[in-house]
């Protein structure tokens, strides 16, 4: 259940085995949050359902934060199995929901694209792009991300899925490797960049109109950075969560990175969240919120 898209504002369910995950985010959704635990345990007799009602964005309705379980309660991260990988869902301490759906259909695209090559996961929770390149052929994965909770489930799931000798994890800020390792590269003159490919899948850089310009200079930043430790011929996926940058602004900031970066871009694909768990409506804008470009850079 995917809120406005469902038509069911505000309430969001996801469901990972026996357990589900609820979310009210607004005082409508809060309003009803009852009848939908009662609808679901009497629809789908799960064995627990995690009400998460957590997200900073409630606090615009004035709705407090909290989390409560129905039922038997998860108190360690949960196996689940999807497309032929195993992720470890952190239903108490997780980001959103605990595990990030929306981006199927981008893994897809490592697909003939990674094998034998090194990748590196900027901004990567638990390291779920990265699993999905090992299945698909990668040699390495750099895993890059500034929450060392996220490092830590990043290093079960890869120990989960017998990948764990092939995974550097860095607990860092991904501005500030991006730039270390731009200036490293720089200055070793005649040294080839490590990386086949790159992938750059940040949290939201802004959550109002008012800071859209500050978020594109963002987005140009790591993706100008990303140029220059991409190996000749090598990929760059790109993405925004914010259905505040518009796509048009979103792909201009990138190809002025590319420019800055003195590499020549070519477009290969560029997509939006998996429909297939979150629809996008056409009389709501707003539901169209994730979008991505992979782009070949060349030197």
């Amino acid at each position: 259940m995917n809120s406005e898209a469902d038509f069911l504002p505000g309430l969001i369910v996801d469901k990972y085995g026996d357990t589900l995950v609820l979310q009210s985010l607004s005082a409508g959704a809060e309003n009803f949050i009852e009848y939908a635990v009662e609808f679901y345990q009497k629809e789908l007799s799960p064995s627990g359902i995690l009400i998460k009602n957590d997200a900073p964005v409630r606090k615009l309705e004035g709705l407090p934060l909290h989390a409560a379980w129905r039922g038997n309660p998860v108190t360690e991260a949960r196996r689940v199995l999807s497309d032929g990988i195993y992720y470890l869902i952190d239903f108490a301490g997780g980001q959103k929901t605990g595990f990030f759906a929306d981006q199927r259909r981008a893994y897809e695209l490592l697909n003939g694209r990674v094998e034998n090559g090194s990748v590196l996961d900027c901004f990567s929770y638990s390291g779920a792009f990265s699993m999905n390149a090992f299945k698909y052929g990668a040699a390495r994965s750099t895993i890059v991300d500034i929450s060392a909770d996220a490092i830590e489930l990043a290093r079960q799931t890869a120990k989960l899925n017998g990948v764990y000798d092939k995974c550097e994890f860095i607990c860092a800020n991904a501005f500030d490797y991006l730039k270390n390792q731009s200036l490293k590269y720089r200055a070793a003159s005649g040294i080839e960049p490590p990386f086949n490919f790159i992938i750059l899948d940040p949290p939201t850089f802004t959550k109002s109109k008012s800071s859209v310009a500050d978020a594109l200079k963002g987005y140009k930043e790591i993706a100008l950075r990303a140029a220059k430790i991409v190996k000749n011929n090598g990929m760059i996926l790109t993405c925004s969560c914010s259905f505040h940058i518009g796509l048009t602004d979103f792909y201009n900031s990138q190809c002025e990175a590319f420019s800055d970066a003195n590499v020549t871009a070519y477009l290969q694909s560029a997509g939006f969240q998996d429909e297939r768990d979150h629809p996008i409506l056409s009389s709501m804008p707003e539901t169209l919120y994730l979008k991505y470009f992979l782009f070949q850079i060349r030197k």
